[in-house]
């Protein structure tokens, strides 16, 4: 792992470079799978007063609950709209790794959104513990590329 120390002042920013640039290319990524849509985008107004995040597994179609959200999302990309102005992007597969550890079995009571023509259930997650949820996934992702820069 690089040392990202600096002695003094360094008004370049030159240590944080690389890490910096990665964060471009993920920002890219979003933006690019915005326009040829394998970005799913779900707006939430509820979460900048709740805290939490609403994230959809189920729909009840036809008197019956069927997969649904980030279950069956094919998008790349899951993006959470918290208000209007703050963002939170993930590649879904992390999403639907955070989304299994929180649902409980379809016998067992899951939050519902009955609002709409096509009632949900889902997980409510507090927005922190989402984002460090995220952070561990991408945490144990970095951990064998980091033991295999050090062979």
């Amino acid at each position: 792992m690089t040392d990202r120390m600096a002695e003094g002042y360094e008004p370049d920013f030159d240590i944080d470079q690389a890490v910096g640039y990665q964060g471009q290319l993920f920002t890219w990524k979003i933006i690019e799978a915005l326009k040829d849509g394998s970005a799913e985008v779900k707006a939430d107004m509820r979460a900048i007063q709740t805290g939490n995040l609403y994230i959809e597994c189920q729909c009840l179609r036809r008197g019956r609950w069927v997969p649904s959200g980030i279950v069956t999302t094919t998008s790349e990309i899951w993006c959470h709209l918290i208000g209007l102005s703050l963002l939170i992007a993930a590649p879904a597969a992390d999403v639907r790794e955070v989304v299994r550890k929180y649902w409980k079995s379809p016998d067992e009571a899951n939050p519902e959104c009955m609002r709409g023509s096509h009632p949900t259930r889902g997980v409510v997650i507090h927005i922190p513990q989402f984002v460090q949820e995220l952070r561990w996934i991408a945490k144990r992702r970095a951990e064998p590329a980091a033991s295999n820069e050090e062979d």
